[in-house]
């Protein structure tokens, strides 16, 4: 039964796109972790904004490396007491994910690219990291070893 599990989808009731929006910026020294670039304070002089679904590179950053997305995201009061979840149909090559400047989840290796989630589905639950019916602060901090990089597939969230 363990690999019926392996082949599983997430299925949700209702759902909030995030494909559009994102603020972004290439972290080629590594450095956004120690500047807090997961922190809802942490203001940037210049940021890009791209989006989800595509590669960076498909968006004019060829780039095989380190980068972030940070926005804010309504969330629908009544969606709780419910289950929210993140889920990215495919990010190359790993990432983690941050909420209200809290790390949540990390999806992948960020050094060992056998373990890229490059064609998996994953699943983050946030719900204990967001406030209902306020904006809340998602930050995706994503690295690509090499190829096609960033949210290449739709993300979004979902509550159960």
């Amino acid at each position: 039964m363990d690999v019926l599990r392996d082949f599983a989808t997430f299925r949700a009731n209702t759902i909030i796109p995030l494909d559009e929006g994102w603020r972004f910026i290439l972290d080629a020294s590594q450095e956004g972790e120690r500047l807090a670039y997961y922190s809802p304070t942490t203001l940037f002089e210049y940021t890009d904004v791209i989006s989800c679904g595509k590669s960076w590179e498909s968006q004019g950053f060829s780039y095989d490396g380190m980068a972030w997305y940070r926005r804010y995201v309504d969330i629908p009061e009544d969606w709780f007491p419910n289950r929210i979840k993140l889920v990215a149909e495919g990010v190359d090559d790993a990432y983690t994910v941050w909420v209200n400047g809290e790390k949540v989840a990390t999806h992948g290796s960020f050094t060992d690219h056998e373990q890229t989630v490059w064609l998996k589905q994953t699943v983050t639950d946030i719900t204990d990291y967001v406030v209902a019916g306020e904006e809340n602060f998602i930050v995706l901090q994503v690295v690509d070893i090499v190829g096609q990089g960033g949210v290449y597939k739709p993300l979004y969230l979902a509550v159960e």
